[in-house]
């Protein structure tokens, strides 16, 4: 039985080429605790704790968690010019397929314009056709009949 209710190692690890303070808490009897390894700083304002900073390779403390967390900065700022620059790639094809499209929009008109002249043009024509030709039936049934040449056999008185 043991008479201690918390547990606390403490290390002073050296790692590239700088000592960082570390706290475990081994156990602590009746509360809710963590297992993590944090790196904690002694200054003139007294003892902190800082936030556990899990890295690709583990836990990282002092210059190597600095490092780590400027990499991971400027990896955001990457992926952020990146998505922005895909944006706005991704907005000029949509304008440049947005003119295309009401290019083809105003052929299409064109065209559908000269489909109805030509229509019109058509109708007109065929309209003058049968204007000319019942002119025509017109003047053939208006026109006299030929008078019949008087019969040389024939005398009259």
């Amino acid at each position: 039985m043991s008479l201690t209710d918390t547990w606390l190692l403490l290390y002073n690890r050296e790692s590239n080429g700088e000592h960082n303070r570390q706290l475990y808490l081994l156990k602590s009897r009746g509360m809710a605790h963590s297992n993590q390894v944090r790196e904690f700083l002694m200054s003139s304002d007294g003892i902190s704790l800082r936030e556990v900073y899990v890295g690709p390779d583990g836990v990282l403390t002092g210059s190597s968690r600095v490092a780590q967390e400027a990499r991971d900065r400027a990896e955001r700022l990457l992926r952020m010019q990146d998505l922005e620059r895909h944006a706005r790639e991704s907005e000029r094809r949509r304008r440049d397929l947005a003119a295309q499209i009401e290019t083809l929009k105003a052929q299409l008109a064109n065209e559908e314009s000269e489909m109805a002249l030509i229509n019109l043009e058509g109708a007109a024509r065929d309209d003058q056709r049968e204007a000319a030709r019942m002119a025509q039936v017109e003047s053939r049934s208006s026109r006299p009949a030929p008078s019949s040449p008087a019969n040389p056999l024939r005398s009259s008185k």
